[in-house]
């Protein structure tokens, strides 16, 4: 359950957004209509990668994919960000296996948006700590 200070803060809130404040900072520039550039500092201490383009399914025929070409850069908590893109995929595939479409990059977006709300405020769990920037391309 969450636990408010006297004054009324919920300090679970203020150090999810401090550790998305604090991380590697992502920057988005459109350079024109058709390119869009991601950028994000590698750090030498941590071997991930912070920005990932999600596999499409099917091989090289094509066979259809779950969700359209999608890019996501990573800020804050590494653990969060990777919880809520499988929340992503995982309502991709589902909505591929009901209708044989693929999911847009706005539908992704919102399911994980869905999911952080309902995380956080549907029963006391602590909110995510970090911040996705999802980008679609052709």
């Amino acid at each position: 359950a969450p636990t408010f200070t006297p004054d009324g803060r919920l300090l679970q809130v203020e150090y999810a957004s401090t550790a998305a404040e604090l991380s590697t900072p992502i920057v988005a520039l459109q350079v024109d209509n058709e390119t869009l550039v991601l950028v994000t500092l590698k750090s030498t201490t941590t071997p991930q990668n912070r920005i990932i383009v999600l596999p499409t399914r099917g091989n090289g025929k094509n066979k259809g994919s779950y969700a359209s070409h999608v890019c996501i850069a990573m800020s804050g908590v590494l653990a969060d960000s990777i919880s809520l893109i499988q929340v992503g995929l995982r309502d991709a595939s589902e909505q591929y296996k009901q209708f044989h479409a693929p999911t847009t990059v706005f539908q992704l977006a919102t399911s994980m948006a869905n999911a952080c709300q309902s995380h956080c405020f549907g029963g006391g769990i602590r909110p995510y700590g970090c911040s996705l920037l999802t980008c679609g391309f052709t």
